[in-house]
């Protein structure tokens, strides 16, 4: 074997059938320098298992425990806990499409061929990170332009009600967000509801209803001439 260089320390979870051969992977993977943190030959016990220890990466055998190693890719795949590479015993074109379709990020085949293990697991993880940090990404910009969004309605609302020039408003909402230790969101939320209430009750009372004296016909001053 060549000695490995500056590989990263991911921390790998096994799921393999065959334990010669799982045992055969853990330790090619070990001299590779990567942690292999838990395995098993049992699809039950693979998702259980990632879901405690959330490993970097999962190696799994695609015909583990009665051809349920595809369905527990999927799983892993749909919850988001981990990325899957497929440890298959022989090259299936039908496999790779499939597993690709399931949320699998790479395909081993077995015997076990050290020179092409270590590029396989780094690719396959740094996809998923980099999908990872861009659905995070998307996440905060979600949130960011919500919370901008409500912001700017409230400062709009205390202009309007207090006679404030916008800098004036938006200091007004940070000094009550410092104030009472809430987001700002929470204390814009807070005035947009208070306005909008306030708006709807004062809605309610300047229309007149239909007994009210000013719907109420008036004849004052009006008599009715007889032909």
């Amino acid at each position: 074997m060549t000695a490995p260089s500056d590989l990263s320390a991911l921390r790998l979870f096994l799921a393999e059938g065959d334990a010669e051969i799982r045992k055969d992977l853990k330790t090619v993977l070990t001299y590779l320098r990567y942690r292999v943190i838990g395995e098993t030959d049992d699809a039950c016990e693979t998702l259980e298992a990632v879901q405690a220890l959330r490993p970097d990466l999962v190696v799994l055998d695609p015909h583990l425990s009665e051809e349920k190693g595809l369905a527990i890719a999927a799983q892993l795949y749909r919850e988001r806990l981990a990325p899957v590479v497929l440890f298959a015993s022989e090259f299936d074109l039908s496999l790779v499409h499939r597993a690709a379709s399931l949320g699998v990020y790479s395909f081993l085949v077995k015997p076990i061929r050290e020179a092409s293990l270590a590029p396989i697991l780094e690719v396959a993880y740094s996809r998923w990170k980099a999908e990872q940090e861009a659905e995070d990404r998307l996440q905060q910009l979600r949130h960011r332009d919500g919370v901008q969004d409500v912001v700017e309605r409230a400062k709009s609302q205390l202009m309007r009600a207090g006679a404030l020039s916008e800098p004036e408003a938006h200091r007004l909402l940070q000094k009550r967000s410092m104030d009472s230790r809430r987001s700002l969101k929470q204390v814009a939320l807070e005035i947009t509801d208070a306005y909008e209430a306030l708006s709807l009750r004062f809605t309610e009372t300047a229309t007149p209803g239909r007994n009210h004296p000013e719907t109420r016909s008036h004849n004052f001053g009006r008599q009715r001439v007889n032909p």
